[in-house]
């Protein structure tokens, strides 16, 4: 039990009920969504050696995608959207909702929220018992970040590729 719920324990009628689920569980596959979703978008360049050598480039079990690669088939490219007006609209609402510039600084707050969360999730006692109203403020907590994602996503799939050009070097 932790310093915290020693000296503040729950009333008797609040710790009863069923098993609590594996929070520590939960916040690492929270933790690995986070990540990726921080990662979108901010890919590190590195050398195309480098990029084999670390993936196990392997002739005799080659990995297409690290093998196209490492080919050298993959260039940077420019790509043209055509957003449909309701979208510019939905976005420039969200953005001043939320008090942001961009959809990165969108997805950055998000990701906040999650580890924030996560955090939280991984320092309370393994054998630490919760109440059905703990648990709702800890699915609060994860449906806020969640909700917004949605709307982000929403908004991404409805962008047209207009034109995709290789761009020069």
């Amino acid at each position: 039990m932790s310093n915290f719920q020693q000296a503040h324990p729950l009333p008797s009628g609040l710790s009863s009920g069923p098993p609590s689920p594996d929070l520590h569980a939960i916040a690492a596959i929270l933790h690995e969504a986070a990540q990726t979703l921080h990662s979108f978008g901010n890919t590190p360049e590195a050398d195309v050696a480098d990029v084999a050598d670390a993936h196990g480039y392997n002739e005799e079990c080659p990995d297409p995608i690290e093998n196209a690669y490492a080919r050298g088939e993959f260039h940077d490219e420019l790509r043209c959207f055509r957003l449909p007006h309701y979208i510019v609209r939905q976005e420039y609402a969200l953005l001043q909702q939320h008090k942001k510039e961009s959809f990165f600084q969108l997805l950055d707050s998000v990701y906040d929220d999650f580890l924030a969360t996560i955090l939280l999730m991984r320092n309370l006692d393994d054998g630490a018992h919760f109440s059905g109203f703990q648990l709702h403020l800890i699915s609060n907590n994860l449906s806020r970040p969640l909700d917004l994602l949605s709307c982000i996503c929403s908004q991404l799939a409805d962008f047209e590729l207009v034109q995709k050009t290789i761009a020069p070097d």
